[in-house]
This record gives C-alpha cells, structure tokens and sequence, in this order.
C-alpha cells in the first residue's frame, strides 16, 4: 500500500528510509528518495524533505548510503533446506554463476574442494557438489564414477545435478550407499548402467538418487541440520527474498525449521510444505510462529525435463542414455497414490501443492483434482501445480 505523503498529512514516523534510491513498486513505478514506516506499514514515500519532516524523537533514521530499497521477495517455490546444502558444497554450476563447464573443470574444483577441508566434508566423512548441469557441460553428458574415480577412491563423492532430481556418486560412494550390478532400479527411479547392461555408470535419477543423497547425509546430526536452515534462509536474504519456501519437507528437515524458528534465529519467514507420502498427522497454519509454519503438504508426481525423467504422454525426441526411441520418462508414484493423496488433501482441508512437469503426469494430477471436487465441491482449495514445464494447450484451460 504505497500511497503518498498527503494521503497521511499527520501521520509520525517510527523508522525513517532515505539515502538512496527506493523503489516502490507500485502501480506507477515510482522511484523516490525516502520512505515511512508506522508500526510495521509503508505510511509514506517521496522527496526526502517531505517525509524527513514527518520524524520526531523517537524516529529511527536509516541513511541507505546510495544502496536502493525495493519490497522484498515472497519465494513462490524453492528448497530453503536445500539451498543451505548447496551453499555448504563445492560450487559445480556452469559460468556464469560457477565454473562447471566440462568434466575436467568440476574434476579441478572437487580437488580443490578437498583440499579446503570444509566442515560438511569433515561432519559426513562425503565431498559433495552442487549445481553440474550435463546440457551446459562441453562433453553434454553426465560425469560417470571412473570420472569422479579419478578425483578420489578413498572418500565417497557424490554430485547434485542442478535439477534436483539426478546425481552421480564415485564407485566408493556407490559402494556404501550399497548400489551394485544386484540393486534393482526402485519404482520412480534409475540407476544408469555401462554398456553390460548391469554396472552402475553412477548415475542415479530420483528415488535411485535419494537413495545416494540418504547415504550422504545419514551422518548428519540436529546442529548440522540446523545449519542447514540458517545458511540456506540466508542464501535467500542476500538476494533479497523476506519469505522463504521449503518445498519438500522430510520430518528432519521440519523439525530443524521449528528448533531454528524457536531459537528465534530465522532472520526472514520460512514456510515449509512437507512430502505427504511421509507424515501422518500435520497442523498447517496461515500464522507464522517465530517467523515460521507449515503452509501445507507437497506431492510429487514425476520428475524433470533436464533429467529426461518428467512422464509425457510422447516419447522423448532425444532419449537419455539408455533408452530407446519409445521412452516417455515415468511416474515417481502410481496413478492410485496420486488420486489418494490429492483427495486426502481435500478431506483434510490442507493446502497442497503438486509437482508436475509432464503433460502425462499433468493429466493424472487433473483427474485426481475432477475426483476430489466432486467429493469436496465447497472445500476451499487452490491447489498449485508446480513447474508444469510440458503443458498441452487443453491442460492450461482445465
């Protein structure tokens, strides 16, 4: 509610902004010189002189030193947990945000990465990196484990691919996350095979992956996982965000956010929307405590585009590695488990967001959502597709 001075010709000031550009935002784009706040709102904006004069005693005044001032951000969807994980991990993304341009260059920054002794590397006994995007490496296509083989075979390293949903670990991390030629692919997952059709090349998409990134974490205790809060919510601060979003929520990850959040130690809001496929019970509030609460459930019902594992209802133009000219990616979970938890949803009232990236998963989550309203006609939901990256033109009119 950025109205101007006049609008509050009495009104006093209890922090005072000017300094700096600040720009508001609003329907006319303004960019003035100061701003007021009273009591936690904007009560004016304009030229310096007018809204100083609005100061008494008990003014705060904020000299912005020629840094600007904008509203913050709300974060519609991201993994503040996660964020904090990669800020702890060697920095594998590709230019311009990292140095991540082909195999040899993340092979260079994991030995440098070693040779600082991080803290994460120290508390789990793993090297982890962050970010590798095998479209934008030279060679486009995933590291293997003899490339990170070459790196270490004495600690067990394990990458993150920038989608979130793909990994690669080196023999030895393959080795204690108990992966061989004998490991099955779990339903909603792969691991990725050499030429024999049975060797893992280290590649692992999904629930193969988080069987990697479980293996990886398990040492990690309550003030590791509360670091991770912190250094993530931070992460997002520095860029300006004022509420954060967990959006995959494990019950650790949860109950880190409610220790930090009751510490009083979150310097921005934080809401976090738990996997329902692993609570029981839950209490989602519209009201932050400490700065946080939990917004609703999250499912998940395929995977990604860049990882060639979002479910589409066409084969793939180019298959990964692996598959031939009829692979349409797959499902993380079965038709009878979206359609129960969209409606478990409905039932319990809970705000629920969905993860969708193909027109096939897409076309489950719509019928899932038909299902419950028509059980549900007067439930006042506004479920959320998230991503939705492969739309059909029927879908965004559903």
């Amino acid at each position: 509610d950025h109205r101007d001075l006049h609008s509050f010709p009495t009104r006093r000031s209890s922090d005072l902004f000017f300094g700096g550009p600040i720009i508001t935002m609003d329907r006319k784009d303004r960019v003035v010189e100061a701003l007021a706040v009273e009591a936690g709102r904007i009560v004016a904006v304009g030229d310096s002189e007018d809204v100083l004069a609005l100061a008494d005693e008990n003014t705060q005044r904020i000299d912005l030193k020629g840094q600007p001032l904008l509203p913050g951000f709300v974060d519609s969807h991201s993994h503040a947990n996660f964020i904090g994980l990669q800020a702890m991990s060697a920095n594998l993304l590709p230019p311009p945000d990292g140095e991540g341009a082909s195999v040899g260059s993340i092979q260079r920054l994991l030995r440098e990465y070693i040779k600082s002794e991080s803290a994460l590397q120290r508390e789990l006994g793993w090297v982890i990196g962050f970010g590798y995007d095998d479209s934008q490496l030279a060679e486009l296509a995933h590291p293997t484990r003899q490339d990170l083989d070459a790196v270490s075979t004495t600690v067990p390293i394990l990458l993150i691919h920038q989608s979130g949903h793909l990994g690669v670990a080196n023999s030895l991390g393959l080795k204690m996350a108990g992966v061989s030629a004998d490991t099955p692919d779990p339903d909603g997952g792969a691991f990725r095979r050499e030429s024999d059709g049975k060797e893992p090349n280290g590649v692992a998409e999904e629930y193969a992956f988080f069987r990697l990134i479980f293996s990886a974490l398990a040492a990690a205790d309550e003030d590791l996982q509360d670091r991770m809060v912190l250094a993530g919510t931070a992460a997002m601060a520095r860029f300006g965000y004022t509420t954060a979003q967990e959006g995959r929520a494990n019950p650790e990850g949860m109950a880190a956010m409610k220790r930090v959040a009751d510490r009083g130690e979150l310097a921005i809001d934080l809401v976090s929307y738990p996997d329902m496929l692993m609570v029981d019970e839950l209490s989602p509030s519209r009201s932050y405590q400490n700065r946080y609460r939990v917004g609703g459930v999250k499912l998940t019902i395929d995977g990604s585009p860049q990882g060639k594992t979002a479910w589409l209802s066409h084969p793939y133009h180019v298959p990964p590695q692996g598959q031939d000219e009829s692979y349409v990616g797959y499902p993380a979970i079965d038709v009878e488990t979206v359609n129960r938890n969209v409606m478990r949803a409905f039932d319990e009232g809970w705000q629920i967001l969905v993860h969708s990236n193909g027109d096939a998963s897409t076309d489950a989550l719509l019928n899932a959502m038909r299902l419950a309203r028509e059980k549900h006609p007067d439930v006042e939901l506004r479920p959320v597709l998230i991503h939705g990256q492969v739309l059909r033109k029927e879908q965004v009119v559903a």
